[in-house]
């Protein structure tokens, strides 16, 4: 999968939060922290893990779709995220950093 400009922004949100780090797993590139994934970019969408008032917030506005390979549980869900239907890049950056709090709030 060629690294893109999306994955480049993508990769800068995650560098500046403490504690994460980036590896491939699931056959694309996942960000976790403290060994959890809290999101990951299939080459066309970033897939976060979010509380569910947020995850169907974002599925009422359309920017967003259910990630089908990862089920809701405990009051989260995984949802896939169009950069581009966002009103802008900090409005990503806020979703990252909002699914890394999630993530760190969350142990289960």
């Amino acid at each position: 999968m060629p690294y893109d400009l999306t994955q480049e922004l993508i990769d800068e949100y995650v560098d500046k939060l403490p504690g994460t780090s980036r590896r491939n797993a699931y056959g694309f590139p996942c960000y976790f922290v403290r060994e959890r994934v809290f999101g990951l970019y299939d080459g066309q969408a970033l897939v976060l893990k979010l509380d569910k008032p947020t995850g169907d917030d974002l599925l009422v506005q359309r920017v967003a779709q259910r990630f089908r390979h990862a089920r809701d549980a405990s009051g989260r869900m995984w949802v896939r995220v169009n950069p581009e239907k966002l009103q802008s890049e900090e409005v990503l950056e806020t979703l990252i950093i909002h699914s890394y709090n999630f993530v760190l709030e969350n142990p289960a």
